[in-house]
């Protein structure tokens, strides 16, 4: 699947290339899509947070929480 074109949504190719693109997700990303997810354009899963206490916050110390996402869900457009 390449950005702005239209593919099929149950295309083997993408069926078959899907494990590893889990894979490669779950190793950059702090989110676990479970099974059928749909996700529309433009929804961001965003998951940094920062300290509370000034002086860490200001030395830009940030962290990312783990996005679950349920079977059967679809995110619409954000």
């Amino acid at each position: 699947m390449l950005a702005d074109e239209l593919c099929v949504a149950d295309d083997p190719q993408q069926a078959a290339d899907n494990p590893r693109a889990l894979m490669l997700t779950r190793g950059f990303n702090a989110s676990d899509p479970a099974d059928d997810v749909q996700v529309g354009p433009n929804v961001q899963f965003l998951t940094p947070t920062h300290p509370v206490e000034p002086e860490v916050r200001r030395a830009k110390w940030e962290a990312a929480r783990p996005i679950s996402v349920g079977d059967n869900v679809w995110r619409a457009a954000g």
